[in-house]
């Protein structure tokens, strides 16, 4: 995906990282197009500890370059980890409204939350 993107200015895109990534891998990669880290928990049997300082470097280096953080997750863990990404000010992007609970729609406490 890089590879088609590079070098097109009208092209952008997202990846998916290990929380290490150095920052010269960000850097190179800004110089590619991309702008942003999708974070994709869905079908997890356990979500990744994002409180670890691993994590939290990571999510420092994505604020300062200006990306953003593209949570896929399901609605139920948003109260949980949104308090994260609220704490290393990035710029968050939450896939499909939060996907609140089916049955409780807009009423589903993840919803509230995510709305907040």
């Amino acid at each position: 995906m890089i590879e088609q993107i590079s070098g097109n200015p009208r092209f952008r895109g997202t990846v998916i990282l290990n929380p290490n990534v150095e920052r010269y891998v960000l850097q190179q990669m800004g110089q590619e197009g991309i702008v942003g880290v999708r974070m994709h928990m869905i079908g997890l049997p356990e979500l990744p500890d994002i409180s670890t300082f691993e994590y939290r470097r990571m999510f420092r280096r994505i604020a300062d370059r200006g990306w953003h953080i593209h949570l896929h997750c399901e609605g139920r863990h948003l109260p949980e980890l949104l308090p994260h990404f609220e704490r290393a000010d990035v710029n968050l992007v939450v896939d499909h409204l939060g996907r609140p609970d089916p049955v409780e729609g807009i009423n589903s406490e993840s919803f509230r939350h995510y709305c907040a």
